[in-house]
């Protein structure tokens, strides 16, 4: 097949036409373009799907220090209460410890801590 009986190209030759030749350049162009711009796409579609990630991400940590916050106060009150609940035991105690020295020391009916009715020094 000679050069001359192919309409548009040849690999040996090269194009016939030279407005052909301008044609091909700008669909290999425009190709290339296209292209580049599909990646382009594809990347940014990965970037909103890393950044939906994120925002997932940060939704779920949000709620989780809402969470522990929640817990955390709970748990501040309770050991507060249970705080409260020892310091009255403990006042308790001390004062049911100071009526067994006062009956120990002065008897049940507190008889021996009464002052004498002479009012003075015993002879």
């Amino acid at each position: 097949m000679s050069c001359a009986v192919k309409i548009l190209s040849c690999p040996a030759c090269g194009p016939l036409d030279p407005a052909m030749d301008s044609i091909t350049r700008v669909h290999e162009d425009l190709r290339e373009a296209t292209d580049m711009m599909r990646e382009n796409l594809a990347q940014v579609v990965d970037r909103g799907e890393h950044l939906e990630l994120l925002v997932d991400k940060s939704d779920g940590i949000s709620n989780q220090a809402r969470q522990f916050q929640k817990q955390s106060t709970g748990l501040r009150k309770a050991m507060w209460w249970k705080n409260v609940r020892s310091m009255l035991t403990l006042a308790g105690s001390l004062v049911v410890l100071l009526m067994l020295v006062l009956v120990w020391r002065c008897g049940f009916s507190l008889s021996h801590c009464k002052s004498s009715p002479t009012g003075g020094a015993a002879a």
